[in-house]
C-alpha cells in the first residue's frame, strides 16, 4: 500500500517537472531506457516522445562514440552521481549534426537499500555563455595586443621626436611616421571597440581625484545617457538602488586599497525614466608613477533578463513546493492516526512500516520547506521580524526538541551567560536546528555533540561541534554555497539538496553576522556563527 502511495506522489512530481524550463530526465537500467523526458530535455536531443521507453543509444545513435552513454553506464553501476561543466555535445538538430555546450548531472536515486532504481539527469544548455567567454577571452586579447602596440606606438613617437630635434633635415619623413602611427591606432581603437559592442559589453573609466566619469556609447545606452550628455560618479552613484549602494562603496574602496579586481551586481534606475536594470560590473584600479591610485576602468553589461529568468525558477521551485506541502501534511496525519492506532493494537508489523513512512515523510517535508525557504529568499520574500531575546534559551529549546528524535547520539549544552540579540527568532532557530541536525546526521552513533554559546568581540557566538567524519580543506570554501553536497562513500546514502548551509549562511549574514567552520577529515567539525548584542 504505502509503495503504491509513494509511486503515485512520484508520479505527481514528475508530470510537474516536466512543465519546467529546465531539461530533466529519467533513465532505468544498465542498457539506460528512456522513462521520462521533459519538451526541453526532447528539444535539446532533437527528438519527440517517440524515444520515450527505448533504449538511449538506440533513441539517440548519434551519441554512440561520446562519452554520455558509458557514463550513464558507470553511474548505474556504482551509484556515484556524475557533473559536468562546459562539455561538447554532437547532437543531430534538424537533420543536421551541430555542436552544443552543456552542464549537465547524472544523480544516481536510490531506495532504502541503497541500490540505484533510476538516473535523474538535468541539463543547461550554456553554448551561449561558453561562446560568450571565448568571445571575451578573444576581446582581453586583442586589448592587450592593444596595449602593447601603443606602447611600441609611443616609443616611436618618442624617437622620432628625438631624431627631429637632432636632424631638421628628416622633419617631413618623421611627420608622415606620426599620421601612419595615429592611423594605426585609430583603426586598433575602432576594432576593440566593435567587439565590445557585439559582446554587449560598455566600458568606463572614474578618476579618482577630480570624480570625472567617461562611459563609452553602449554604456550611455545601458544608463539611459543621452550620446551627447556628460556625467559624474556623483551622478552615476545616484542612479544605484540604495539597498546596493554601501556594498558598491565597500568593495570598491576595497579593491583600490587591496589593487584587486572587483565585480558586483546591482540595480540601477535609468537616468531617461526607463524601466529599472540589473547590472553586472567588473573593475581594475590604475596607479600613478608615484604608485598612488589614480583612476578604476572596467566593463558593464545588463544581466536583467538573465536576472528575471532566475527570478521565474524561483518563483517555480516556490509554486511546486507549495503545492506539493498540503498533501504531504496530510499525509503525515494518516500515518501518525494509523501509527497510533497500529500501537493500540499492538501491531507489530504495521508499527515498524509506518515508523518507516513516517520518517520518509518527515524528510520529504523538510526537503520541500528548505525549497520554499530558498525560493522566497532568493526573490526577497523572506523578511526579518527582529526582537530581543536570550540567545541561551533559544538554544535550549532547540536541543530539548532534538533529543525527543535523537536517541543514538549525546547532546550537551554549555551553558553561557545572559546575551540578548536582536535578531529574527524563528529564523535563528531554523539555523541552530540545522546545524545541530547536520551533526547528527554526519556523526557515527554513541558519539557526543556539544553546543557552546559564549561573548566574543561584542557579538554573540554560537558553536555545534561533532565527532563525525570531518570535511576535507577542499570541500570548506564551497560548503556554504547553493546545491554544494559533499559527494563520498560516507555521504552517498544521507539524503539533502545542498540548500540547508545557503540558507543558515544567507540568514546569518542578513544579521549582520558571520558564519564559518574548522573542520579536520576524520576526526570532526565545528560550525561557528556569530550575531550582534542587542543596542536596546
Amino acid at each position: 500500500m504505502n509503495m503504491t502511495y509513494q509511486r503515485l506522489n512520484s508520479e505527481k512530481l514528475l508530470e510537474i517537472l516536466s512543465l519546467s524550463d529546465n531539461a530533466t530526465a529519467i533513465y532505468t537500467g544498465a542498457d539506460i531506457v528512456i522513462q521520462s523526458a521533459n519538451e526541453a530535455m526532447l528539444k535539446f536531443l532533437g527528438k519527440d516522445k517517440s524515444i520515450i521507453g527505448m533504449r538511449f543509444a538506440e533513441a539517440v545513435p548519434e551519441l554512440v562514440g561520446q562519452p554520455f552513454i558509458g557514463q550513464l553506464q558507470e553511474v548505474w553501476s556504482t551509484g556515484k552521481t556524475y557533473s559536468a561543466y562546459d562539455t561538447v555535445a554532437e547532437l543531430m538538430i534538424n537533420g543536421k549534426l551541430e555542436k552544443s555546450y552543456f552542464d549537465f548531472k547524472y544523480r544516481a536515486i536510490k531506495n532504502d537499500n541503497g541500490e540505484v532504481y533510476c538516473i535523474l539527469h538535468t541539463a543547461t544548455d550554456v553554448t551561449e555563455r561558453f561562446l560568450n567567454r571565448i568571445s571575451l577571452k578573444e576581446i582581453q586579447i586583442r586589448e592587450q595586443s592593444l596595449i602593447e602596440e601603443l606602447a611600441a606606438s609611443n616609443e616611436e613617437l618618442t624617437t622620432t621626436n628625438e631624431e627631429l630635434l637632432a636632424m631638421n633635415d628628416k622633419l617631413s619623413d618623421s611627420a608622415e611616421e606620426q599620421v601612419h602611427a595615429r592611423k594605426d591606432l585609430e583603426k586598433l581603437t575602432d576594432t576593440l571597440q566593435q567587439a565590445m559592442n557585439s559582446a554587449q559589453l560598455g566600458i568606463w573609466s572614474a578618476e579618482l581625484v577630480t570624480g570625472k566619469l567617461t562611459i563609452s556609447e553602449l554604456g550611455k545606452q545601458i544608463h539611459g545617457i543621452a550620446d551627447d550628455k556628460e556625467i559624474s560618479l556623483e551622478d552615476a552613484k545616484k542612479m544605484i538602488d540604495p539597498d546596493f549602494l554601501d556594498k558598491i562603496i565597500s568593495t570598491v574602496r576595497k579593491a583600490i586599497n587591496s589593487d584587486h579586481n572587483f565585480e558586483l551586481e546591482y540595480i540601477i534606475f535609468p537616468a531617461d525614466g526607463s524601466k529599472s536594470k540589473w547590472l553586472k560590473c567588473t573593475g581594475k584600479t590604475y596607479f600613478n608613477p608615484q604608485n598612488k591610485p589614480a583612476a578604476i576602468s572596467g566593463i558593464i553589461r545588463d544581466i536583467t533578463e538573465q536576472k528575471q529568468d532566475e527570478l521565474r525558477k524561483n518563483d517555480f521551485i516556490g509554486m511546486v513546493s507549495h503545492e506539493l506541502k498540503t498533501p504531504l501534511t496530510s499525509l503525515k496525519g494518516y500515518v501518525q492516526l494509523l501509527l497510533s492506532k497500529s500501537k493500540k493494537q499492538e501491531d507489530s508489523f504495521a508499527v515498524n512500516a509506518l515508523s518507516k513512512v513516517e520518517i520518509q515523510v518527515s524528510k520529504m517535508t523538510a526537503m520541500i520547506n528548505g525549497f520554499l525557504n530558498l525560493s522566497r529568499l532568493e526573490s526577497g520574500k523572506i523578511h526579518l521580524q527582529k526582537q530581543d531575546f536570550d540567545i541561551d534559551v533559544l538554544i535550549e529549546e532547540i536541543i530539548d526538541d532534538a533529543r525527543i528524535t535523537t536517541i543514538n547520539h549525546i547532546i550537551t549544552l554549555h551553558p553561557c551567560e545572559k546575551l540578548i540579540v536582536n535578531a529574527d527568532r524563528d529564523k535563528i532557530g531554523q539555523v541552530i536546528s540545522n546545524l545541530l541536525s547536520n551533526a547528527v546526521k554526519y556523526s557515527p552513533k554513541g558519539r557526543s555533540i556539544e553546543v557552546n554559546c559564549h561573548l566574543n568581540n561584542e557579538m554573540a557566538e554560537i558553536s555545534i561541534k561533532d565527532e563525525g567524519m570531518g570535511i576535507k580543506p577542499q570541500d570548506v570554501d564551497k560548503l556554504f554555497e547553493r546545491y554544494y553536497r559533499i559527494e563520498n562513500k560516507h555521504t552517498e546514502h544521507i539524503s539533502g539538496f545542498g540548500i540547508g548551509l545557503y540558507l543558515c549562511s544567507e540568514i546569518v549574514v542578513r544579521h549582520k553576522g558571520k558564519i564559518w567552520v574548522e573542520s579536520q577529515s576524520g576526526v570532526g567539525s565545528t560550525f561557528y556563527f556569530n550575531l550582534p548584542l542587542s543596542t536596546a
